[in-house]
């Protein structure tokens, strides 16, 4: 990797993802050995949370300026000291935090779930001509005003705590997905997770959640890179930033060909 400039880099969810893996035991020494790869790495790079990385391009769409979206200092050592831990064996500081967050998470998908399917209730009540729910992600997608993409961004912006901003810009950044991956894969992001209870009348899976947070994480790097297929489906829908399987991104290095 080093030969072509590479430097492999990480969501900090993947870090969460692994820590939650020990509750399997069938799983516990393959998520060690991978820790301890990770650990051992010299150019590994950790990325901001999430909501970090969403911030970080509002402030690149307000002023022009891309701010530095991975950890470093304190924070990087911080991250890099949990994979030591956890290629070890050594989860119980991680459980104190995972545990209770995931009780939270669960709360928070049924309660959305059951909010967007009264909504969608009313709207039908309301107007019971309005053209069914498309049966695929990307006619729902499709079937979207730009004036209601521009609500659902505002409408995060508010829950996430961070500036305003204006409707212009955000008819920019909607105008320029490749510019502005991180908010545009955010939204497509927010919109299936609507429409699968909008349309199946159930909760979205919580890997389907966990997997939609890797794919907006990953939009901060130059090249998504997986070996889960119906991850890779699931970038190709919502993100305009390109990835490659872990079979063909291996095979590049190993021939020297050009990863982009």
């Amino acid at each position: 990797m080093a030969s072509q400039g590479l430097i492999f880099t990480i969501g900090i969810h993947l870090i969460y993802e692994m820590g939650r893996g020990f509750s399997n035991p069938d799983k516990v020494q393959i998520i060690r050995r991978r820790c301890g790869f990770l650990f051992q790495l010299e150019n590994l790079n950790c990325l901001q949370p999430t909501e970090d990385l969403i911030k970080n391009e509002i402030i690149k769409v307000q002023t022009g300026a891309s701010p530095l979206n991975i950890l470093t200092g304190k924070q990087m050592v911080a991250a890099k000291y949990e994979l030591g831990r956890m290629a070890e064996g050594l989860t119980e500081e991680a459980k104190q935090f995972i545990e209770p967050r995931e009780l939270r998470v669960e709360i928070a998908r049924v309660k959305t779930t059951e909010e967007i399917i009264r909504r969608e209730e009313e709207y039908y009540r309301d107007d019971p001509e309005r053209p069914p729910i498309p049966r695929s992600f990307t006619a729902y997608k499709n079937s979207i005003s730009v004036e209601e993409c521009i609500r659902t961004i505002q409408d995060g912006l508010i829950n996430l705590k961070t500036r305003s901003v204006s409707e212009n810009d955000l008819r920019r950044v909607l105008g320029n997905s490749e510019d502005y991956p991180i908010i545009n894969t955010w939204l497509n992001s927010n919109i299936y997770l609507n429409w699968i209870p909008a349309y199946f009348g159930v909760p979205p899976a919580k890997d389907k959640i966990s997997d939609f947070r890797h794919i907006i994480n990953s939009c901060a790097s130059n090249l998504f890179v997986s070996a889960d297929g119906k991850l890779i489906k699931s970038f190709n829908e919502l993100s305009p930033l390109s990835c490659l399987g872990w079979d063909e991104f291996i095979r590049r290095l190993e021939e020297n060909v050009p990863i982009f």
